[in-house]
């Protein structure tokens, strides 16, 4: 199998990724000079989105911490868990657990007491769990994530995606393993 060129990898990855940027920041400069608060709040977490999948995490920061801004001041729901969500990510990439444990914590709850993104939030907010050795915890959101999937009849892919975390996870428990035998959903 023939390597990739790094050229054919940022084609393939970065490109589509800065192109996306440029589209948004130019949509976002139109909203901002017409006064969108809305349309604002739909282009800066899709600019955090991209600027972390890219690794600059202080641009994704800004944007996201703005986009839950403009989320909890339209309430706009859907929006602040999506977000929440993202700038938890976004920390938890830039080695600030911390700092991302209670954006993950506020995004559980509000998606559980909303219904909607809860098997993405507990998928991710297991994952930092996982990362922070959090085991018992990490069982838990592994296990509603699974069960979410699975109640929602996700694809096959999506669900592979929550039984393969679990099952790394509970090999990476090690000694704590026990943790992972008794799914508490």
């Amino acid at each position: 199998m023939r390597k990739k060129s790094f050229l054919r990898d940022y084609a393939e990855h970065a490109l589509p990724l800065v192109e996306s940027i440029q589209k948004h920041l130019k949509g976002l400069a139109a909203a901002q000079r017409r006064g969108d608060r809305e349309e604002q709040l739909h282009l800066h977490g899709p600019l955090g989105e991209a600027y972390r999948r890219l690794g600059r995490l202080d641009e994704a920061r800004s944007h996201l911490e703005q986009a839950v801004s403009l989320a909890k001041e339209a309430d706009h729901q859907r929006a602040l868990v999506h977000n929440s969500l993202r700038l938890a990510v976004t920390l938890q990439y830039a080695g600030r657990h911390a700092e991302a444990e209670p954006w993950f914590v506020e995004a559980a709850r509000l998606s559980q007491a909303h219904g909607f993104l809860q098997d993405h939030v507990a998928l991710a907010y297991g994952k930092h769990l996982v990362e922070t050795e959090q085991w018992p915890q990490a069982a838990e959101q592994l296990a509603q994530a699974c069960h979410w999937r699975r109640e929602r009849g996700t694809s096959e892919e999506a669900m592979a995606e929550a039984e393969t975390t679990w099952q790394a996870a509970r090999e990476a428990a090690g000694a704590r393993a026990h943790c992972f035998d008794t799914p508490s959903v």
